[in-house]
């Protein structure tokens, strides 16, 4: 069975995922670390 592309191909969808995506990145594991930190943290007028 040949598949209908190359390694390059295959490869390319990535670098092309992964620059279209960069700057989304960064926002995202700010929000993360944010809310995990939220999540642990213990709060003084908690009921």
């Amino acid at each position: 069975m040949k598949i209908p592309f190359s390694l390059q191909e295959f490869l390319e969808v990535f670098e092309k995922y992964n620059k279209q995506v960069w700057p989304m990145q960064i926002v995202l594991y700010l929000l993360a670390t944010v809310l995990v930190f939220l999540l642990l943290s213990k709060r003084r007028n908690a009921g």
